[in-house]
Protein backbone atom coordinates (compact mmCIF):
# COMPACT_ATOMS: atom_id res chain seq x y z
CA UNK A 1 0.00 0.00 0.00
CA UNK A 2 3.00 2.48 0.86
CA UNK A 3 4.66 2.05 -2.53
CA UNK A 4 1.31 2.42 -3.82
CA UNK A 5 0.66 5.82 -2.39
CA UNK A 6 4.63 6.68 -2.87
CA UNK A 7 4.38 6.09 -6.60
CA UNK A 8 0.82 8.00 -7.21
CA UNK A 9 2.94 11.03 -5.16
CA UNK A 10 5.81 10.98 -8.00
CA UNK A 11 3.73 10.09 -10.35
CA UNK A 12 1.93 13.41 -9.55
CA UNK A 13 4.10 15.43 -9.02
CA UNK A 14 6.23 14.64 -12.69
CA UNK A 15 3.30 16.99 -14.59
CA UNK A 16 3.26 20.07 -12.03
CA UNK A 17 7.50 20.49 -12.15
CA UNK A 18 7.23 19.93 -15.74
CA UNK A 19 5.16 22.52 -16.21
CA UNK A 20 7.25 24.40 -13.74
CA UNK A 21 10.19 24.52 -14.99
CA UNK A 22 8.33 24.94 -19.04
CA UNK A 23 6.87 28.21 -17.56
CA UNK A 24 10.42 29.42 -16.10
CA UNK A 25 12.27 28.66 -19.31
CA UNK A 26 9.37 30.75 -21.25
CA UNK A 27 10.00 33.57 -18.57
CA UNK A 28 13.60 33.63 -19.10
CA UNK A 29 13.58 33.50 -22.66
CA UNK A 30 11.34 35.93 -23.15
CA UNK A 31 12.76 39.34 -24.83
CA UNK A 32 11.69 42.46 -23.09
CA UNK A 33 9.72 44.84 -25.67
CA UNK A 34 10.97 48.18 -25.36
CA UNK A 35 10.06 51.39 -27.65
CA UNK A 36 13.48 53.10 -28.28
CA UNK A 37 13.85 56.42 -28.93
CA UNK A 38 17.41 57.82 -30.88
CA UNK A 39 18.90 61.16 -30.70
CA UNK A 40 20.59 61.48 -33.84
CA UNK A 41 23.58 64.40 -32.44
CA UNK A 42 24.11 65.55 -36.17
CA UNK A 43 19.94 66.40 -37.25
CA UNK A 44 17.81 66.50 -34.07
CA UNK A 45 16.98 69.74 -32.74
CA UNK A 46 17.87 71.35 -29.22
CA UNK A 47 14.36 70.63 -28.03
CA UNK A 48 14.70 66.92 -28.80
CA UNK A 49 18.35 66.39 -27.40
CA UNK A 50 17.34 67.79 -24.34
CA UNK A 51 14.06 65.87 -23.94
CA UNK A 52 15.90 62.79 -24.40
CA UNK A 53 19.55 63.06 -22.57
CA UNK A 54 19.91 62.41 -19.67
CA UNK A 55 21.83 65.03 -17.55
CA UNK A 56 21.66 67.39 -20.65
CA UNK A 57 19.31 70.55 -20.27
CA UNK A 58 18.33 73.20 -22.88
CA UNK A 59 22.10 75.05 -22.73
CA UNK A 60 23.76 71.98 -23.62
CA UNK A 61 21.63 71.21 -25.85
CA UNK A 62 21.78 74.63 -27.22
CA UNK A 63 25.82 73.61 -26.90
CA UNK A 64 25.55 70.54 -29.29
CA UNK A 65 23.84 72.23 -31.47
CA UNK A 66 25.86 75.42 -32.33
CA UNK A 67 28.84 73.25 -32.26
CA UNK A 68 27.87 71.20 -35.01
CA UNK A 69 26.56 74.23 -36.94
CA UNK A 70 30.52 75.98 -36.25
CA UNK A 71 32.20 72.90 -36.82
CA UNK A 72 30.35 70.75 -39.47
CA UNK A 73 28.64 66.99 -38.33
CA UNK A 74 29.87 64.94 -34.93
CA UNK A 75 31.76 62.22 -36.89
CA UNK A 76 31.67 59.40 -33.47
CA UNK A 77 29.42 59.95 -30.27
CA UNK A 78 32.89 60.56 -28.61
CA UNK A 79 32.98 64.17 -30.07
CA UNK A 80 30.31 65.10 -27.88
CA UNK A 81 33.07 65.85 -25.44
CA UNK A 82 34.36 68.92 -27.48
CA UNK A 83 31.18 70.54 -26.39
CA UNK A 84 31.53 72.49 -23.37
CA UNK A 85 29.35 70.79 -20.23
CA UNK A 86 29.28 67.23 -22.15
CA UNK A 87 31.64 64.76 -20.30
CA UNK A 88 31.87 60.99 -20.85
CA UNK A 89 29.96 60.04 -18.13
CA UNK A 90 27.10 61.49 -19.85
CA UNK A 91 28.01 60.40 -23.19
CA UNK A 92 27.96 56.80 -21.59
CA UNK A 93 24.98 57.54 -19.75
CA UNK A 94 23.23 58.26 -23.05
CA UNK A 95 25.56 56.13 -25.82
CA UNK A 96 22.87 53.40 -26.15
CA UNK A 97 20.37 56.36 -27.45
CA UNK A 98 22.63 58.52 -29.72
CA UNK A 99 23.05 57.62 -33.27
CA UNK A 100 25.45 59.58 -35.84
Amino acid sequence: MKKSVCAFLIAASVPFFSFADESVEQTLSAEPQQVMAYVNINRDDEERIAELMVGVGPAIAARIVAYRDENGPFASIDDLQKVKGIGAKTIEKNRYMLTL
